[in-house]
């Protein structure tokens, strides 16, 4: 009897170190993937040569609109403000579907947590 109880705890601990590597090694490769604040983002769209801008005074607010096409990607950004501080809303999206989405009225957002990104749109901002 001893011996069962024994080999049933040397396969448990097997089992919780095995489980233990897994998650370190996964932990590890999301803290090497890049990422991007969607400040960051928003300051890459903003500034960016290829950019179209549109700016509209709406109820004595004033809202900036940018579009940027690069590739198969369009990114869209909405600020506010007289300097467009504000993100209002940031959307990159590829031809078939939405990448990455930001709206500020929702409860979760915040513009200065990281987002990880595509390698594509990664190599589009370095």
């Amino acid at each position: 009897m001893n011996t069962f109880l024994k080999s049933i705890l040397d396969k448990t601990w097997e089992s919780v170190e095995h489980t233990t590597q897994a998650i370190t090694q996964k932990i590890e490769a999301m803290l090497k993937e890049p990422s991007f604040s969607i400040e960051e983002l928003a300051s890459f769209v903003a500034a960016h040569e290829y950019t179209n801008f549109n700016q509209r005074s709406l109820l004595g607010i004033t809202f900036h609109f940018y579009e940027l096409k690069l590739n198969d990607l369009t990114f869209y950004l909405e600020t506010k403000g007289e300097s467009g501080s504000y993100i209002l809303e940031l959307l990159i999206t590829n031809s078939t579907n939405t990448l990455v989405q930001y709206y500020s009225y929702q409860h979760k957002s915040n513009p200065t947590k990281a987002v990880k990104l595509t390698d594509q749109i990664t190599q589009m901002m370095k």
